[in-house]
């Protein structure tokens, strides 16, 4: 069976966060906490811009970065045999983080990366993908369970 992710990669400390909604930080066109936001997909605009958070605890997110292309899901047939990205990381419940985890961590991470993770809004599970392109940052999300695999390379952020 082939290994997704190479090891943990440094952590990284979240201090604890107040109360967080995703449309205070991703205004397309704006600058917002010394961030460009450049573009963010449709999908993402329709099901996670309005999301709210109430205040979370201090926490640590691991850097996982993807060295094969893979999906959230297993994938099982006659030619493959690839665990899902989800499982690997340690399971539905254990890997989601709030956007405002996400968004402090993307506020002081390497740009020149792609960041990815899993958050909760409204009781479903969605994929966030945020990378630096010219000009600044580019964020799209999709459902859980998508039928496209994510890219060798993407880091994810698991606590």
């Amino acid at each position: 069976m082939t290994k997704l992710f190479l090891e943990n990669r440094t952590p990284a400390d979240i201090p604890p966060l107040d109360a967080f909604t995703v449309g205070t930080v991703i205004r397309p066109g704006e600058m917002v906490d010394g961030v460009m936001i450049v573009w963010a997909g449709e999908h993402f605009l329709a099901h996670l811009l309005h999301a709210r958070e109430g205040p979370t605890l201090a926490t640590t997110l691991y850097e996982r970065v993807l060295d094969v292309e893979g999906c959230d899901l297993p994938i099982r047939s006659r030619y493959v045999n690839q665990p899902g990205i989800v499982d690997e990381l340690g399971g539905r419940e254990k890997v989601p983080i709030t956007f405002g985890q996400y968004w402090y961590h993307l506020t002081r991470a390497d740009r020149a990366r792609w960041y990815t993770s899993y958050v909760l809004v409204d009781g479903k599970l969605y994929g966030v993908h945020a990378g630096w392109t010219q000009g600044g940052l580019h964020i799209e999300s999709g459902p859980f369970g998508r039928s496209h695999s994510w890219a060798k390379g993407c880091v994810f952020l698991v606590p």
